[in-house]
């Protein structure tokens, strides 16, 4: 079963559940909300995933212009971010949910200092400008899904203090 069908089937068990179950704690209809927002955001990591690989493709096999340690770095610390994201949700641990949406803030400057410096590399060697191109893109799409981590930790916190936190600072 792929991610798209994950999701859908996610939200045909909410809406089954609401119309059945008819949830009438504030907290129950609060988890119900909180999966459908959660499995969202999944699926928007598994779009980055796609959009990922399939660039990677269009670079193919030729020489990086540059170092790729910080981008592959960057993607590592997403990686975990969103692992960890899962099992505190699973737990529903808020206070691993807070420490997980601070890494959001170190992946922005990754990805602000690796902009600047694919487009430093721009002007020095114009004929890698779509290698660049795709180099951004890449990175563009790791600090999304960072981002998506970060919304599930603001969701954790939705759903078990009923705050609803702006942890993507």
């Amino acid at each position: 079963m792929n991610i798209n069908q994950l999701e859908e089937s996610i939200n045909d068990q909410v809406i089954l559940l609401l119309t059945k179950q008819q949830p009438i704690v504030g907290t129950d209809l609060r988890r119900l909300i909180v999966l459908l927002k959660a499995a969202a955001d999944m699926e928007r990591v598994g779009d980055y995933a796609v959009k990922i690989a399939k660039t990677t493709i269009r670079i193919g096999k030729d020489r990086f212009v540059t170092s790729i340690e910080l981008m592959e770095d960057m993607c590592y610390k997403t990686s975990q971010m969103l692992r960890h994201i899962v099992q505190a949700f699973i737990d529903e641990n808020t206070t691993k949910a807070k420490e997980i949406a601070e890494l959001d803030n170190h992946i922005d400057e990754m990805y602000r200092n690796i902009i600047k410096h694919l487009m430093s590399l721009s002007n020095v060697k114009p004929e890698y400008v779509p290698q660049i191109t795709y180099l951004s893109f890449v990175c563009r799409s790791i600090e999304r899904c960072a981002d998506h981590a970060t919304n599930i930790a603001e969701y954790l916190f939705y759903l078990k203090k009923g705050l609803r936190l702006d942890l993507n600072n």
